[in-house]
């Protein structure tokens, strides 16, 4: 709980930073949360945990990026190999 406490006000910042949204900044802010609770016991230090949360938002933040903005495949014209013209 101590953790929590000391954190949780960095953890909504970066959020709500990140989402410019409250409701998305909260629901990041509780999986974040979860993700740390859950790997926890992964880290073997407590002076290791600052750099492990940042590593959890910094993750999160990108997953969650990644499905509010899918990528959309290229067409075939634009992977192909580049098609370079010369001034004649």
């Amino acid at each position: 709980m101590e953790l929590y406490t000391r954190y949780c006000e960095m953890v909504y910042r970066h959020c709500y930073a990140s989402t410019l949204e409250p409701e998305a900044a909260r629901d990041l802010f509780q999986e974040i949360w979860l993700k740390v609770y859950l790997g926890i016991r992964r880290i073997r230090r407590i002076e290791s945990f600052a750099g492990f949360l940042k590593t959890v938002i910094r993750n999160t933040l990108i997953d969650f990026f990644r499905k509010s903005f899918p990528h959309e495949e290229l067409s075939s014209e634009l992977t192909g190999p580049p098609k370079i013209r010369f001034p004649l």
